[in-house]
């Protein structure tokens, strides 16, 4: 499951690269704040995740095929090595 949050970390690193926060910081530390700030693999994966429908061009059927993606990976990559 710590896959999944890294997977969305990468993802919204990504996807905020280009993004300030109004104080012209980068959008991402606001991210990773929130994310610190809780402690389940679900909330933290849900904190990477939660502004990108808002903020960015990421679509809802983005982030489900991203979840799909990621659960698959996680269930065959072990069977692979």
């Amino acid at each position: 499951m710590k896959d999944m949050v890294k997977r969305a970390q990468s993802l919204a690193a990504k996807v905020h690269a280009s993004q300030k926060d109004k104080g012209g910081n980068p959008y991402i530390n606001h991210i990773e704040g929130v994310a610190a700030g809780v402690e389940s693999v679900e909330a933290k994966t849900v904190a990477y995740l939660h502004d990108m429908l808002e903020d960015t061009a990421v679509t809802e059927d983005d982030l489900k095929l991203l979840m799909i993606l990621s659960s698959a990976d996680m269930y065959i990559s072990p069977r692979l090595s």
